[in-house]
């Protein structure tokens, strides 16, 4: 099974450990301590290390966490006994995921030639925000080699505005067109 997959489980059992007014500060918790734990020098090391017996590494998350996060210290003592503790890197992505969710932000991917103007970003991110009835947030991607125009996905969506796309389209509807015109022959005509 894939780290994303067994991290978006743990992090869903997590999530539904909560009624939906205190999820979302929930996940922030997770996420802040997460964060934080990738980026210590010497908390993930303790936790991961083989040397440290069980015990010691959940008497350190008592201290690290007392009382206030009973089951965030729960989640974080249980990766820790599976040895799963490497989870988090992919853990921060998915409470991030459902962070946004959860306050109905939706991530559009764009894919383009050149810079976005701010003009057209600006468009863009009325239009999505329009179509999913969502706030968003466009992240963009710079490809030299890609055709002009665009391709965003958002959801199980693809916004095809490339310059290929558009003469695609409107080649397949000549070629429609064309093979459901009846051509005949003008009498005399040779």
């Amino acid at each position: 099974m894939s780290a994303y997959i067994l991290a978006d489980r743990y992090v869903s059992a997590y999530s539904r450990s909560f009624n939906e007014s205190e999820r979302l500060s929930a996940l922030n918790q997770l996420h802040s301590y997460s964060s934080s734990f990738l980026t210590s020098q010497t908390v993930l090391p303790f936790l991961a290390g083989k040397q440290y017996t069980v015990k010691q590494k959940q008497s350190f998350l008592n201290e690290l966490l007392g009382d206030r996060f009973p089951i965030l210290k729960n989640l974080f003592l249980l990766l820790t006994i599976k040895n799963r503790i490497q989870l988090l890197p992919s853990i921060v992505v998915i409470v991030d995921q459902h962070i946004r969710s959860l306050n109905n932000i939706k991530d559009i991917e764009v894919v383009t030639r050149t810079e976005l103007s701010e003009d057209l970003r600006t468009q863009l991110t009325h239009l999505f925000k329009n179509l999913t009835s969502s706030d968003v947030n466009i992240h963009e991607s710079i490809d030299p080699n890609f055709s002009p125009g665009f391709k965003a996905r958002f959801d199980n969506y693809i916004l095809d505005a490339t310059l290929d796309h558009v003469l695609n389209t409107f080649r397949n509807r000549v070629k429609t067109v064309s093979n459901t015109l009846d051509f005949k022959e003008e009498e005399g005509s040779e």
